[in-house]
């Protein structure tokens, strides 16, 4: 009998047949592993099913769902386009799934708005976004007439180092002080890189996480001919969702040899150069938030392909050996570790932190069309600092920044202030 050959760079939601039979309906998804599980307010873990409150919206739910979807026992309807875009795409139940199991929940769930995106069932909110991202290279809709403001000055060409932007600090005037402390502080340390400025692309997240995989595809290309170009031998995300993007999936289409790091990495590095002295920084009780993409969903992507077989005693073992990814290939400790350096103080934490941290709602492109369910769930993450007695809650991503300031604002019992916002009060 021929062996089935099986890998993990899927293509479409049928070849994820033999990943969804395993689901044993256990409900894993929806929750931290019980000894993560701190108090009974935050031992939900599925943003999702936390606000929806139906089984349909964990994972396990989409996994039926999709099943169902492969062996023509249901359509696509609203109803099920309203569960498959009610979701953050963070990863969560993955993560979960795979302390006890190991089944691709998060691929299932890309490849299931694929399968959306290809009967044409979109919302209109997310056609604008491809449509932008065709048009005029970048997600950001309401910015599509914005011109690059990165500053072209401070940056050498032809440097060994490539210091990649992203749509947010290369186009929104809202974190443009933001991405000049970024390179005024990268700069201090010493570091000489060059910017692709206007010709740089966007990386196509949007595209991946609304389902337009070929579009995706096509911005993975020119990413990796634009990383060439550069003869760069090392590149610094400003953007944790970039970050998240060049480790996790642009491999599975493109091949990217160039190491990729985070800004909050090389941060690290320079405080602890004997030579980069700074002042102090005397803030409340503060706590660090694990964006999603630069935890989680951060770790690296090692292809695979093998078989499923059958050991001696009826257990099925992959050959080779797979490889699982578990949440924790991403960044964690390094900016815990420059928050603790400049404030000579220990790091408060939530509950749900690290690889099964609570999410903020800035993934997965729900902002475009159920805005309700982000302020929601990053509201629960705010009232999980102020339950902690966490005053300032800090973080390194703008989208993560701005729905958590947005629920603070509402809320007025924490600050949410960038990493780089206190590294400059300390350095610059």
């Amino acid at each position: 009998m021929t062996k089935k050959i099986l890998n993990n760079n899927f293509q479409s939601l049928e070849e994820m047949d033999w990943v969804t039979e395993k689901c044993v309906r256990c409900n894993m998804c929806k929750f931290p592993p019980l000894a993560r599980v701190e108090s009974k307010a935050y031992s939900i873990g599925c943003p999702s099913f936390d606000y929806f409150k139906f089984h349909a919206n964990s994972g396990g739910g989409k996994l039926i769902m999709s099943s169902s979807l492969m062996q023509g026992r249901s359509q696509i309807t609203e109803a099920v386009c309203k569960t498959v875009y009610g979701c953050l795409l963070c990863g969560a139940c993955d993560t979960s799934c795979k302390y006890n199991a190991d089944i691709e929940v998060l691929e299932t769930l890309f490849m299931l708005r694929n399968r959306v995106f290809l009967e044409g069932k979109l919302y209109d909110a997310h056609k604008a976004v491809l449509d932008c991202i065709r048009t005029v290279g970048h997600p950001l809709v309401e910015l599509r007439d914005a011109v690059n403001q990165m500053p072209a000055d401070i940056h050498t060409p032809g440097a060994a180092t490539l210091v990649w932007g992203g749509p947010y600090f290369s186009y929104d005037p809202a974190f443009k002080s933001w991405s000049e402390k970024m390179l005024q502080l990268l700069g201090k340390g010493g570091l000489r890189f060059q910017l692709l400025l206007s010709k740089e692309p966007y990386t196509g997240r949007a595209a991946l996480e609304i389902g337009d995989r070929e579009l995706f595809k096509q911005q993975s290309k020119k990413v990796a001919q634009a990383i060439e170009q550069t003869k760069a031998q090392k590149i610094i995300c400003l953007s944790a969702e970039d970050y998240s993007t060049l480790r996790s999936q642009t491999p599975k289409f493109v091949e990217l040899h160039t190491p990729i790091y985070h800004v909050t990495e090389i941060y690290e590095k320079l405080v602890n150069k004997s030579a980069f002295k700074g002042k102090p920084v005397n803030r409340p009780k503060l706590a660090w938030h694990d964006p999603t993409y630069l935890g989680r969903l951060g770790g690296q992507y090692v292809a695979w392909e093998g078989t499923n077989e059958k050991e001696d005693r009826g257990i099925r073992a992959y050959v080779p050996p797979r490889k699982i990814d578990y949440g924790t290939g991403g960044v964690f400790e390094a900016p815990r570790n420059v928050l603790a350096k400049i404030t000579g103080k220990p790091v408060s934490e939530f509950s749900l932190k690290n690889e099964y941290a609570y999410g903020a709602g800035e993934t997965g492109q729900a902002q475009a069309v159920m805005p309700s369910f982000v302020s929601a769930t990053a509201a629960k993450r705010v009232r999980e600092a102020i339950d902690h007695g966490i005053e300032t809650i800090v973080t390194e991503c703008p989208q993560a920044w701005r729905t958590l300031h947005a629920a603070a604002q509402a809320d007025q019992q924490v600050d949410v202030v960038s990493l780089t916002e206190l590294l400059a009060q300390a350095y610059l």
